[in-house]
């Protein structure tokens, strides 16, 4: 670290900008007569914490992962209609080709995947996310937001200019998930199919 970026740091936490937080210094590449420009990059005392793990895009040969997840989904009957008997069903060549079709993003700590993420056709330019589901021992470790942002920069990549979601309107952790990756309400309701006295809502982010 350059003796400029330790006093940027320290002047940084001094200020209680980042006090408490993880941070690192990059400093950008030098170009022509350009002097490099040194970044700070934290996590606000108020924000969440970086995230003690990595991402990756399941192919056909996990589709034993991707089979657990689902198998998981039923204890959520608000939010999933899955039932474990319609998972159990569901033949290793069905799950490899569901796999082919809709993307699929697994949150990995320790080694273990912990988070879930899909990306479906939604109309034209747009996807939909759907599936999203961290297990309780990993909620609150910051891994949800990195594997919904992973989503979203694949999504961006290949071209889509938005990604669209429904959550449940009483679903707090849910919405402050997908408010802090970018999504914001479209203004779009309808009712839930499994509890038609509650509603769903449309969040939208352009990538």
């Amino acid at each position: 670290m350059s003796v400029l970026g330790r006093a940027t740091a320290r002047a940084a936490e001094q200020l209680g900008l980042f006090k408490g937080a993880r941070w690192y210094l990059r400093e950008a590449p030098r170009t022509g007569a350009a002097k490099a420009e040194t970044v700070l990059v934290g996590v606000p005392k108020t924000g969440p914490r970086p995230p003690a793990g990595d991402v990756r895009l399941l192919t056909p040969d996990d589709w034993a992962i991707q089979r657990s997840f689902s198998l998981r989904l039923h204890d959520y009957p608000l939010d999933f209609n899955v039932t474990r008997a319609k998972v159990l069903s569901m033949t290793e060549v069905e799950i490899r080709d569901g796999l082919q079709k809709m993307p699929t993003f697994v949150g990995m700590r320790d080694g273990a995947p912990v988070a879930r993420v899909r990306l479906a056709p939604d109309e034209p330019g747009v996807l939909q996310l759907k599936g999203v589901l961290v297990l309780p021992e990993a909620r609150g470790t910051g891994i949800s937001d990195l594997t919904v942002r992973k989503a979203l920069e694949w999504a961006r990549d290949q071209g889509c200019g938005k990604v669209n979601l429904w959550v449940r309107e009483n679903n707090k952790p849910a919405i402050d998930l997908y408010t802090r990756t970018g999504f914001r309400l479209t203004g779009e309701t309808k009712p839930l199919a499994q509890e038609p006295s509650l509603s769903t809502l449309e969040m939208m982010v352009e990538v």
